[in-house]
């Protein structure tokens, strides 16, 4: 269960970065476009676990832990269960860049000029 929250938390820290990178400007605030950017990340992330089909019947923290042990749960969940958390790294990553770019660029252009 360590090595799939170590994935989770070194994507949302490279999100992280990559919003700061993408926010830099001495016009946009830094909290803001890295508050975005967690806040595409978590509901990306959280919506493609709520679409997971009713028949799964396993917490999050079950899939964690059944996407690396084979011989608990067995193969065939084990394979299930390591595709939803790609799936939701994939659309962590997405919603973060979104975000982070819907912040970045809609508050310069929504930013009164002088």
């Amino acid at each position: 269960m360590f090595i799939p929250l170590m994935l989770f938390a070194l994507t949302l820290t490279g999100c992280g970065v990559l919003a700061l990178i993408l926010g830099r400007s001495r016009k946009q605030a830094y909290p803001s476009v890295l508050f975005w950017a967690v806040v595409g990340y978590i509901a990306a992330g959280a919506t493609i676990w709520f679409l997971v089909p009713r028949e799964w019947t396993l917490s999050f923290t079950q899939t964690l832990a059944a996407s690396v042990d084979a011989k608990t749960y067995g193969h065939p969940l084990e394979h299930y269960a390591e595709n939803v958390l790609a799936l939701m790294l994939i659309a962590g990553v997405c919603g973060s860049l979104l975000s982070s770019a819907i912040a970045t660029f809609g508050g310069r252009v929504l930013r009164p000029t002088r």
